[in-house]
């Protein structure tokens, strides 16, 4: 989905301040996996990047199958966490799957997330979250859940990209109206949606845009105005396949 790798912050915005001992990050870890998911549970490592990480292993109560979790050391989030779920059977669908993901983040403290796109393979929808501020759509606040399309349960998680992004942000009127900012896009575009969205830049800030889909030469695209100076920011190709939908 669009701005998906953006982890090109300088610093993480969202850790929040308390540092966390590895068993209270043991704790936050069975929390959040829940008791009736986890058989045994161990530290394996630590993650020393540019979010430091008390990291576990263990296995599940049901199945027995591995996984590993890395919780925050300053913070206390959970930045990532990954079931070997092996080989599944593709039973629900991908709009079951979304619904599944999005009770999962509501019950996890993130209730303003809307998705985006998704991808599917083996049984598996990886589904993006961008982050909603208003009818503001927040890119840069951005989390992936994977789902098991054999019985909706939830075998993956990601929240690099929000934990570096999260900011606290206020709602504004952008300078230029809908209508002023579609004159500025192509007249061969058939605009099909707009709406207003926050996107990274390459030099670490963020930008408030319209974005603007359509087709053109039975392609999809999406392109972004600014909202304030008219600038076109970037235009980005939807390339729909069998697992799909990619965006370059």
């Amino acid at each position: 989905g669009p701005f998906s790798e953006s982890l090109n912050k300088a610093e993480p915005k969202g850790l929040g301040s308390e540092d966390v001992t590895e068993e209270q990050a043991k704790q936050i870890a069975l929390k959040f996996l829940g008791t009736d998911y986890v058989q045994n549970i161990a530290k394996s490592s630590e993650g020393n990047g540019k979010i430091k990480t008390w990291g576990f292993d263990g296995q599940t109560k049901k199945g027995g199958k591995a996984f590993s979790i890395h919780i925050t050391k300053k913070g206390g989030q959970v930045l990532w966490m990954v079931e070997n779920s092996g080989n599944l059977t593709r039973k629900l669908s991908v709009d079951q799957c979304t619904q599944k993901a999005q009770i999962f983040l509501k019950e996890k403290g993130y209730p303003n997330m809307i998705a985006t796109y998704t991808q599917y393979y083996d049984g598996v929808a990886v589904i993006n979250f961008a982050g909603r501020l208003g009818e503001t759509i927040v890119y840069p606040d951005l989390i992936k859940v994977k789902v098991s399309m054999e019985d909706g349960r939830i075998i993956g998680y990601d929240a690099q990209n929000y934990i570096m992004s999260h900011t606290q942000r206020t709602v504004r009127e952008p300078k230029l109206s809908k209508e002023e900012a579609q004159s500025l896009v192509s007249g061969n575009l058939k605009v099909t949606s707009v709406r207003l969205a926050i996107i990274p830049t390459e030099t670490r800030g963020e930008k408030l845009c319209y974005e603007f889909k359509g087709t053109f030469g039975g392609d999809n695209f999406i392109v972004y105005i600014n909202a304030d100076t008219g600038k076109e920011e970037s235009i980005l190709k939807i390339i729909d396949t069998e697992n799909g939908s990619l965006v370059l």
